[in-house]
């Protein structure tokens, strides 16, 4: 099996003993109708997430948190590398693979928080 498979996954507590943080959005829609040569034409502005809150929809496996992976706090997976490769090694996982949560998005598909602010501006006619 796959050590990402969660059928291969041991639990730490009982069920219901954590949870997780609280999520929230807000979203903003405005349009405005008129009326130009027979034609109904509205003009809208939607934005997803207005506030770019980023809401935790992830946490990475070993440390239950979204800001480190668990890879160079532990010695018994990093310190071979790490003493081969020296800080640079240290500095550019750091950018790459948790400030970037490339890391999380190559194994797991998806990221660690939900989307970002979006903003849609359209048009919609009614004949």
């Amino acid at each position: 099996m796959d050590d990402f498979d969660p059928r291969s996954r041991k639990p730490l507590e009982s069920v219901n003993a954590s949870t997780t943080p609280w999520t929230y959005e807000t979203n903003l829609k405005v349009g405005k109708k008129m009326s130009f040569r027979g034609t109904n034409v509205t003009l809208y502005l939607r934005a997803m997430n207005l506030f770019n809150r980023k809401n935790v929809i992830n946490v990475y496996r070993r440390t239950g948190n979204t800001s480190d992976d668990g890879f160079l706090n532990s010695p018994e997976l990093s310190q071979q590398i790490v003493a081969a490769r020296g800080e640079q090694y240290v500095d550019m996982f750091e950018k790459i693979n948790l400030q970037n949560r490339q890391h999380y998005w190559t194994n797991q598909g998806g990221d660690l928080f939900d989307e970002p602010r979006q903003v849609r501006i359209g048009l919609s006619l009614d004949f």
